[in-house]
């Protein structure tokens, strides 16, 4: 590949990004919202929680590791692995509450459950089928 090419390829990325905040600003310059409220979007600011107990977690793990006494590593790591298990347990019930937080804010009546439903067997069947395909990577062939 050339130099050249390479060039024309970033100033035509580069046009095509301006002209596309260009566009947008123009859309927030033509319909402005003034009835914004940003307060409903409190409900989906959750994250903050789980994200400080991960970090506990982290540096728990860490002073295990520097611990020499054998049962205190194995009860260390048995404690952590649980609170990992409820972590896990905390996010899925956070994403149920944010899918029926965003439900409830839009206007789509009895079809917005069946979605939310539906998303939530799709990333069920998703993490089980990559349960699946890790536990077959590791098998010899």
């Amino acid at each position: 590949m050339k130099a050249s090419n390479f060039i024309i390829g970033i100033i035509m990325t580069s046009a095509v990004m301006a002209l596309l905040a260009i566009v947008v600003a123009g859309f927030f310059q033509a319909y402005p919202r003034d009835d914004y409220d940003s307060s409903t979007l409190d409900a989906y600011n959750k994250l903050d929680n789980i994200s400080s107990t991960a970090d506990d977690i982290r540096t728990e793990v860490s002073g295990i590791e520097q611990n020499r006494d054998a049962l205190d590593v194995i009860g260390g790591f048995f404690v952590s692995s649980y609170k990992a298990i409820v972590i896990t347990a905390n996010s899925i019930d956070l994403f149920d509450s944010m899918a029926n937080s965003a439900v409830e804010d839009t206007s789509l009546g009895q079809a917005g459950f069946i979605i939310k439903t539906a998303m939530v067997v799709a990333i069920i069947i998703l993490i089980f089928v990559g349960v699946i395909m890790a536990a077959i990577a590791k098998w010899p062939i």
